[in-house]
């Protein structure tokens, strides 16, 4: 049996090692300091927003989200969360995407804290809402998943759906191989329905 490591090791050093962590989650996911400047902006952050992390970060988030929430102190999530420390109800918003128009999305809001637990700033999280028509629905689920089976499965099928059903393209954002990706596929009941 091999030694457990009392002091594991990131696999990159600091802030780079954060940033790989962020990059590689489906959501997108943004941090904002107490004065509504972005501080980070993941690559599903950049996808769904159409603007370059370059862009994003120094920005104030309602300069890059620009919902109808944004500029409204009262009904402003983030405002909220800082002012109240607690974490919000995921909320649907339309948010521009850089040059191509508009898209609906479910932005949920964190508070962060320090080691003190001050409240630093804010985490946004934030996916889009698909329509029924957008995308395929896809088979039953088999009865009996465990959670994580039913979690990797809606994973697998963001993924497939995004990338047009293309497996070849979504192993390839997945990580894994056609083979292993076919094989989830089989195991936890998932194809498109006709």
């Amino acid at each position: 049996m091999r030694a457990v490591s009392a002091n594991p090791q990131p696999l990159l050093p600091g802030v780079e090692h954060l940033q790989a962590v962020l990059d590689a989650l489906f959501d997108a996911v943004i941090t904002i300091d107490r004065e509504f400047v972005i501080t980070s902006f993941n690559r599903a952050a950049e996808e769904l927003t159409g603007r370059p992390r370059s862009e994003a970060v120094g920005q104030h988030c309602f300069e890059v989200l620009r919902t109808d929430d944004c500029c409204t102190q009262d009904r402003c999530p983030l405002t909220v969360a800082l002012q109240t420390g607690r974490e919000l109800d995921t909320r649907e918003v339309v948010i521009p995407v850089h040059g191509n128009g508009q898209t609906r999305v479910e932005i949920a809001f964190r508070p962060l804290r320090g080691p003190d637990g001050d409240i630093l700033g804010g985490v946004e999280t934030f996916r889009t809402v698909r329509a029924a028509a957008e995308s395929p629905p896809t088979a039953e689920p088999p009865p009996g998943l465990t959670f994580l089976e039913a979690m990797e499965r809606r994973a697998i099928e963001e993924v497939l759906q995004r990338t047009g059903w293309n497996r070849t393209v979504a192993s390839r954002e997945l990580g894994i191989s056609r083979i292993t990706l076919w094989r989830k596929m089989r195991r936890l009941g998932i194809r498109p329905m006709r």
